[in-house]
């Protein structure tokens, strides 16, 4: 999955910092604390596009890569890997039984800044997030109806604007409800690559491939059947970096295993993000994804 929000990757340059972030295809910079602040939240928010995949092995393991362990017999057909997922999250059943979600969480960036932000999904494809600081002041919120893609540059500014092209297609596979019965229509081309070690784990590998984005690499833990690490390629105005995200701490909520803790690894270092309360099948009423009209 390429996230939607990771196309609001920064650079942070020199002493002042210089921060960069591609809106849309525009790149917009700026140099106070405030914007930096805010398009590192804004990167941040890439770990709960993925709140209901895998979990992680300790976060000292992911400073390195994964290692290529000696071949066990013939490798599992990406069918049959997708299938014991789907069976190690709960089963096909439960994850339907789920209608909406609502996800609370707090943050922590690399450089010790802190916030906080909400997560609202609808089945089948409706999403909306709201970000804040850590005294709760809005900082910015985007969404997804189901066929419009929204966005605000930050809450200071006001203004929202449709999100078009390649993000918006980024932003419409993000809002998938049913994202683990569903990989093999966000991921057309998907296949094994083999066994390998990541730490303590035996994973198997898979390229997944969107129609319009990068292939990423999905490894799934042997023992668990569940998504251990997922790595993509973002791209940056001054090139592309890979992301690392690690998932752990599963608990069950309604019969499905989501992870609470989230662990992003990448160019501006870790973002842990501790989920602290998943509601499902709460009301949720169609306008919470529309776009504001100001």
């Amino acid at each position: 999955m390429f996230s939607y929000v990771a196309a609001k990757a920064i650079t942070l340059l020199g002493e002042r910092a210089s921060v960069f972030w591609r809106i849309d295809g525009v790149v917009v910079q700026g140099k106070d604390k405030t914007m930096k602040r805010i398009a590192m939240i804004w990167l941040s928010m890439l770990v709960l596009t993925t709140a209901v995949l895998g979990q992680y092995p300790r976060p000292r393991e992911a400073y390195g890569k994964a290692s290529v362990a000696q071949p066990k017999g013939a490798p599992s057909s990406v069918d049959k890997i997708l299938d014991t997922y789907v069976k190690a999250v709960g089963g096909r059943a439960a994850i339907e039984k789920v209608k909406t979600r609502v996800i609370i969480a707090s943050f922590v960036l690399n450089d010790g800044t802190l916030g906080t932000l909400a997560v609202y999904a609808k089945a089948p494809n409706k999403r909306m997030a709201m970000l804040s600081d850590s005294d709760g002041h809005l900082i910015s919120e985007y969404g997804f109806d189901g066929s419009v893609g929204w966005d605000q540059r930050s809450a200071s500014e006001g203004a929202f604007y449709a999100v078009s092209g390649q993000l918006l297609a980024s932003m419409r596979r993000d809002a998938e409800f049913y994202r683990e019965i569903n990989l093999r229509v966000l991921y057309p081309r998907m296949t094994s690559k083999g066994k390998e070690r990541i730490g303590d784990h035996e994973v198997y590998v898979v390229e997944a491939i969107p129609e319009t984005s990068p292939a990423e690499e999905l490894y799934f833990d042997v023992l668990t059947g569940l998504l251990i690490r997922r790595d993509e390629q973002v791209e940056f105005p001054q090139g592309s970096a890979e992301l690392k995200i690690y998932f752990e701490n599963y608990k069950e909520v309604d019969g499905i295993k989501l992870p609470f803790t989230i662990t992003r690894f990448g160019p501006n270092g870790r973002t842990l993000t501790q989920i602290s309360e998943i509601k499902q099948n709460v009301p949720i009423d169609d306008t919470k994804f529309n776009q504001p009209t100001q």
